[in-house]
């Protein structure tokens, strides 16, 4: 919906122009709000109201975009979210914005989905594959910066904790480079587990991989490393059967 929102220096405001569709909305004619914007302005939701005070206030004074989202009460009690975007000018009775009206109830659906889509991506993203009886391995890929480190250790810690998970395999094979960071992230990790009674190795190490972390001073006896996947996965079957 096409709009002109007139913002007089008294105070005062109007709509000089506004598409017929306002009638659905506000229930109000454009000619009435032609006249005087205040029978629009009153559907506005009290909550939202300051809101759109404060945003109407911002953008007369920088001159910059108006963008507003709230909601409108209709004469039934329903409530309508909308959002507003204009641009302001200097008119010579004040400032005038002209711009657009439209219904944002799907826009805040895409919102819902995509925050949907987002989890199910964070998720995806901490891979957790149970190859054995009380053994798990995480195939790890990228960079493992402080919040996806985060997200892994809260799922492995939640893995461990309830499935009775007794090794967890941390394969390094997608990950090309290592830091100071991605190793101290690693380490935090194994020391979160073994407080559960699980223990932990790498396998996947490259010698690349293996360079930087002697580079870094890890110690060795501080973790068990292995070239291979199936390596690591036969020594966790062995030290399961030798200490059933």
């Amino acid at each position: 919906m096409l709009y002109s929102f007139l913002l007089r220096a008294d105070g005062t405001t109007c709509f000089p122009y506004i598409s017929d569709q306002c009638e659905e909305l506000f229930e109000v004619s454009a000619a009435e709000l032609n006249a005087d914007a205040q029978a629009a302005m009153v559907r506005i939701l009290p909550e939202d109201l300051p809101s759109f005070e404060a945003e109407v206030v911002g953008s007369m004074s920088a001159m910059r975009l108006f963008s507003w989202a709230g909601r409108f009460v209709n004469s039934r009690g329903e409530h309508r979210l909308i959002r507003a975007e204009s641009k302001p000018y200097v008119h010579p009775e004040g400032v005038i914005w002209h711009g657009l009206i439209f219904d944002a109830r799907g826009e805040h659906a895409m919102q819902r989905e995509l925050l949907r889509a987002q989890g199910e991506v964070q998720a995806l993203s901490v891979p957790i594959i149970e190859v054995w009886e009380q053994v798990v391995t995480v195939p790890l890929s990228g960079s493992y910066e402080e919040d996806r480190a985060q997200r892994l250790t809260q799922a492995l810690l939640e893995k461990v904790s309830g499935a009775s998970i007794r090794v967890v395999i941390l394969d390094l094979t997608g990950i090309v480079d290592v830091d100071t960071a991605t190793v101290g992230h690693l380490l935090q990790i194994m020391n979160a587990l073994s407080l559960l009674g699980a223990e932990c190795a790498l396998s996947g190490i490259s010698p690349v991989v293996a360079q930087t972390m002697v580079t870094l001073d890890v110690a060795s006896d501080q973790l068990r490393y292995f070239r291979a996947l199936h390596q690591a996965l036969r020594w966790a079957i062995a030290h399961l059967e030798g200490a059933a």
